[in-house]
C-alpha cells in the first residue's frame, strides 16, 4: 500500500498499524507513567466496545471532558475505532456553556474527569439524550461507569471502525461567540497532519503501510511534548500527527501549566519537539530558563511549534539563546484551516512578530474578492484553498459565509486581515471581527497588543474598543505587569506612540493582576470587555 493510499485510511487504522509494528514502544508518557502502544490500543479497544455496547451508532458523538493525559488520547482513539466522533470540551466552561455545547453537538456519551463531578451533577438533568457517562478517577456518588472498567471491557461487540469519509470535529474556542463544530473528513485531515509533523522532524509520513518497514516511517523518532491543551485543535492535531507518524506523545500533569515541570519533563524524556500556543506559554518557559540558567537541559529539543496566538520576536530570540540549534515554527491557521502560513526562526535568522510566508493554497484578497499581489501594501483578507472542512455542524448559514467559491475554487474566508511586506511575506493584523474603527481608521487589536508587550516590564496586554462620541470608538488597554514592576499610563502610551501611528495609541490603560487567558493561551475578549466596562465606569481616566 502506498503512502498516498494511507491518506484514504481512517485514523484508527493508521494508529493500529503503528501499534502492530511496535507494540512495546512508548506511545504516551505522562508524568511517571508510560503507556506502550500495545496497551494504548488495547485500552482504546475496550472503551470502543463499551461505547458500542451502550448503544452508540455510527458517527454518534462522544464528549471528551478531560484534561491532558493518556485517557484523553485513549478516548479519541476509542471513538475512531468505534466509528464515533470525539468532541473536544473546554473544561473551563460553566454549566450554561457546557449545556449549549452538549446539545449543539448532539452528545450521546461523556467521558469526564472526577474533578468535574460537581459540574456533571448539575448538567445531567438537562441532558436526557446522553445515555453513557464514564468517569476517570475516584468519584463521589455520581452514577457513572468507572473508566478502568470501560477500558478493560473485552466483549464480543463488532466495531464499525472509521474510514477516510468519517468525520473529525473540533469545536472552536468561542471567545468571540458561541462555539461551533468544524467538520473535517479524515481523508482530508490526515495529509495535513503529516505536513504538520514534517515541520517538527523534517519528514512527512502518513503512517506505516504494507511496503514500509517500521524504521522508514520516521527518519528520526519524535518525542513530542504537548504543552497546550489537547481539547483545542493545535494540541489534538499535533498529538495525532505525532502518533500517526510513529512518535511518542508526552503530556504534563496537573491542572495548571507549570514551565518548570515542562523543563524537567523535557530533560527526563529527551523531548525532541514542544507544541505550544504563543507567548502565553513561551514567555513563562523563557523566564523559567533564565531563572534556571545552567540547570535546565533542552539540548534534545529540535523544534518548538506554536499556533493560534501571537509569538513575539523577543521571546523567540530569548529561547534560541538557550538552544541555538532549535527551529522555531510559528504556524498561522485556525480550526477551519491548516497550514495557512508559517514563519521559521533559527539561531541565524529570527522572524518578526506576526510575520509569515503564505502556503501555496493561501491568498490575500480585497473586500470585492480580487487577489492582492505581493507587491501591494494594501491590507486584505486571508483566504485559503486546498483541503478544507466540510463545514460547520448544523450551521449552513455560517458554512456558506466562511466557505466560498472564488474564481471557481472553494476557499475558507478566515476573517484574518494582513498586508504584504516589501519582501513578499505577510504581516498579520488581526481578526476583522475584532477590528476597531476609530474616526474611520481601522485598528487591529493584536497589532497594538504586540507592541505594548515589547515594553520591558509588560507581561501581557489586551486592547479593545469602547464607544466614543467623537470618533465612534476609542482604544483602551488592559496591561498585566511583570511581578514586582510598576508601570505608568505615560510609559505605555509613549512606547506605542514611538512604534505606531498616533491613532493606534490607547486612550486609557488599566493595570490588572492577570488577563486570565484561556487554557489555549488566547484572550477571552468577551470577558475582557465586561472587565473594561466595569473599570471604565469606576475609573474613567484609566489610571487604575
Amino acid at each position: 500500500m502506498s503512502g498516498s493510499d494511507n491518506a484514504q485510511r481512517g485514523i484508527a487504522e493508521l494508529l493500529e498499524s503503528v501499534s502492530h509494528l511496535k507494540p512495546e514502544e512508548p506511545a504516551i508518557i505522562s508524568g511517571d507513567h508510560t503507556t506502550s502502544w500495545k496497551s494504548f490500543e488495547e485500552r482504546a479497544d475496550g472503551l470502543a466496545r463499551c461505547l458500542v455496547t451502550a448503544g452508540l451508532g455510527h458517527q454518534s458523538k462522544v464528549a471528551v471532558y478531560l484534561r491532558n493525559g493518556p485517557e484523553y488520547l485513549e478516548t479519541v482513539f476509542a471513538a475512531f475505532k468505534a466509528g464515533l466522533i470525539p468532541i473536544n470540551v473546554n473544561y473551563r466552561y460553566g454549566v450554561a456553556e457546557l449545556l449549549h455545547l452538549f446539545n449543539d453537538a448532539d452528545i450521546e456519551a461523556v467521558v469526564f474527569d472526577s474533578s468535574f463531578d460537581s459540574v456533571v451533577r448539575e448538567l445531567r438533568d438537562g441532558l436526557p439524550a446522553i445515555t453513557f457517562w464514564c468517569r476517570v478517577g475516584q468519584g463521589d456518588g455520581i452514577d457513572a461507569v468507572p473508566y478502568q472498567s470501560a477500558v478493560s471491557y473485552r466483549g464480543p461487540t463488532e466495531l464499525n471502525r472509521t474510514d477516510g469519509d468519517d468525520l473529525v470535529m473540533i469545536y472552536t474556542g468561542g471567545t468571540t461567540g458561541m462555539p461551533k463544530g468544524v467538520m473535517w473528513r479524515q481523508a482530508d485531515l490526515v495529509p495535513l497532519l503529516a505536513r504538520k509533523r514534517e515541520r517538527t522532524v523534517g519528514t512527512s509520513p502518513l503512517g506505516p503501510s504494507d511496503d514500509q518497514p517500521a524504521n522508514a516511517v520516521a527518519q528520526s523518532h519524535q518525542i513530542c511534548l504537548i504543552a497546550c491543551p489537547l481539547m483545542h485543535g493545535t494540541g489534538l492535531f499535533m498529538a495525532l500527527a505525532t502518533l500517526i507518524g510513529d512518535g511518542t506523545v508526552v503530556t504534563l500533569t496537573g491542572a495548571k501549566f507549570d514551565p518548570y515541570q515542562l523543563l524537567r519533563t523535557v530533560a527526563a524524556n529527551r523531548v525532541t519537539s514542544i507544541i505550544l500556543v504563543g507567548d502565553a506559554f513561551a514567555r513563562p518557559i523563557l523566564r523559567a530558563l533564565d531563572v534556571a540558567l545552567g540547570e535546565s537541559d533542552i539540548s534534545s529539543v529540535r523544534s518548538i511549534v506554536s499556533a493560534g496566538a501571537m509569538w513575539s520576536h523577543d521571546v523567540k530570540a530569548g529561547l534560541l539563546e538557550h538552544n541555538p540549534t532549535m527551529t522555531l515554527v510559528d504556524s498561522f491557521g485556525a480550526s477551519e484551516v491548516s497550514g495557512l502560513g508559517e514563519s521559521i526562526s533559527t539561531g541565524e535568522t529570527i522572524k518578526g512578530t506576526a510575520t509569515f510566508n503564505l502556503s501555496e493554497h493561501a491568498h490575500l484578497v480585497d473586500e470585492a474578492g480580487a487577489v492582492i499581489p505581493p507587491e501591494s501594501p494594501k491590507p486584505g483578507l486571508v483566504v485559503v484553498g486546498g483541503p478544507l472542512p466540510v463545514g460547520y455542524y448544523k450551521d449552513p448559514k455560517k458554512t456558506a459565509s466562511t466557505f466560498q467559491t472564488i474564481g471557481g475554487q472553494r476557499y475558507a474566508i478566515t476573517g484574518d486581515w494582513a498586508h504584504y511586506t516589501d519582501g513578499g511575506s505577510l504581516v498579520f493584523l488581526g481578526r476583522g471581527s475584532g477590528c476597531i474603527n476609530s474616526g474611520g481608521e481601522k485598528i487591529f487589536p493584536e497589532e497594538v497588543e504586540e507592541v505594548i508587550k515589547l515594553l520591558q516590564g509588560v507581561a501581557d496586554a489586551a486592547v479593545l474598543g469602547v464607544p466614543d462620541k467623537q470618533f465612534g470608538q476609542k482604544l483602551v488597554s488592559l496591561v498585566q505587569s511583570e511581578e514586582g514592576v510598576t508601570l505608568s499610563l505615560l510609559e505605555i502610551t509613549a512606547h506605542v506612540q514611538v512604534n505606531l501611528a498616533g491613532y493606534k495609541v490607547p486612550r486609557h490603560v488599566w493595570f490588572v493582576p492577570s488577563l486570565e487567558r484561556t487554557p489555549s493561551g488566547k484572550l477571552d475578549y468577551e470577558r475582557l470587555r465586561k472587565m473594561v466596562d466595569e473599570l471604565h465606569g469606576a475609573h474613567p481616566g484609566g489610571s487604575a
